[in-house]
């Protein structure tokens, strides 16, 4: 571990970062990506937890698993639009990290991606991601809202376990997604948390594996409503199922 380390210039031509290539810098503060790099790979800067930004270029195609895991002084970081997937523990215990944009172009997200994230307030899961991992949001406190977008089709389980905070979940889409158990084994997210579904959904959801064991499912109008806020008076809701 070069824990000396406090800056570094990646120069412009270099296309990979390598696996581990900064592993364990504790104190390094800044790093420059040049626009060259496509690839950024595995723990590559795991456990830099000096590190408060990074700017990834937007030609990066690739990010290895736990490539950011444990930089704990990180508060934002961008995602290229030329991602697909989020690799597993990616961004695990990124403990300062208040918001994270995630574009388009993403289809998946990995197993325990944001896990230990307890800066996180909300998360933005765009419409063309079909997968989520388990454990994804593990122990994310500070989450209060999830939507799920219709184009979701399987989750896996314990995604929201130990999201103590967690109060709403809205569900885009009419059909529910495979999924086992959102929250562990306790039950406490079905028990605290109000299931959002669409008007005429309410019957497959409450018979759905993983979906019926919430206490409060509650129908609402997901036409505009995308953007859902923690303002959830915006949705026009009905029906309370319990």
């Amino acid at each position: 571990y070069c824990e000396n380390l406090t800056s570094i210039n990646i120069p412009e031509g270099v296309k990979t970062i390598g696996d581990r290539a900064f592993n364990g810098c504790r104190n390094l503060k800044s790093v420059s990506i040049p626009e060259s790099v496509t690839s950024i790979g595995l723990g590559a800067f795991f456990l830099c937890e000096s590190l408060t930004y990074i700017n990834i270029p937007e030609g990066v195609t690739s990010i290895g698993e736990s490539a950011f895991a444990y930089c704990s002084g990180l508060t934002s970081i961008n995602i290229p639009k030329s991602m697909t997937k989020i690799e597993d523990n990616v961004f695990q215990g990124c403990s300062n990290l208040t918001s994270i944009d995630i574009p388009e172009s993403v289809t998946s997200i990995g197993q325990v991606a944001f896990g230990g994230c307890v800066g996180l307030t909300s998360i933005n899961i765009p419409e063309n991601v079909t997968s989520i991992g388990w454990n994804a949001f593990e122990g994310c406190i500070g989450l209060t809202i999830i939507i799920i977008p219709k184009s979701v089709t399987s989750i896996g389980d314990n995604v929201v376990v130990g999201c103590a905070s967690l109060r709403d979940i809205y569900c885009m889409g009419y059909t529910p997604a495979d999924v086992s158990n959102l929250g562990g084994w306790n039950n406490d997210i079905e028990e605290n948390c109000t299931l959002h579904v669409p008007y005429g959904a309410i019957d497959r959801y409450k018979t759905a594996d993983g979906w019926k064991e919430f206490a409060n499912i509650v129908e609402f109008d997901p036409t505009g409503v995308e953007a859902v806020s923690a303002d959830r008076k915006s949705a026009t809701e009905r029906r309370i199922y319990n």
